[in-house]
């Protein structure tokens, strides 16, 4: 995911993910609202941070990624 700060970066974000070798099949560009950001986060919701991430979240777009790799999870981590 391309989170709000950096979706002014996208070109070079999609630039250094082909060139790990990914391939970039599907994009979302969205935003999300307070019950988005509830769902997608959940596990955060009571935690000292959840105000600010959820602030940060809101703030303006998203880009969600799907990314196909072999050992996709390993090789992007």
């Amino acid at each position: 995911m391309i989170k709000p700060d950096q979706y002014q970066n996208f070109g070079k974000i999609v630039d250094a993910v082909q060139s790990s070798g990914f391939q970039l099949c599907q994009l979302k560009m969205s935003k999300f609202n307070q019950s988005t950001v509830g769902k997608f986060y959940g596990e955060h919701t009571e935690k000292p941070f959840y105000p600010t991430l959820s602030q940060f979240m809101t703030s303006d777009v998203c880009i969600g990624m799907e990314l196909i790799n072999m050992n996709g999870i390993q090789a992007w981590r």
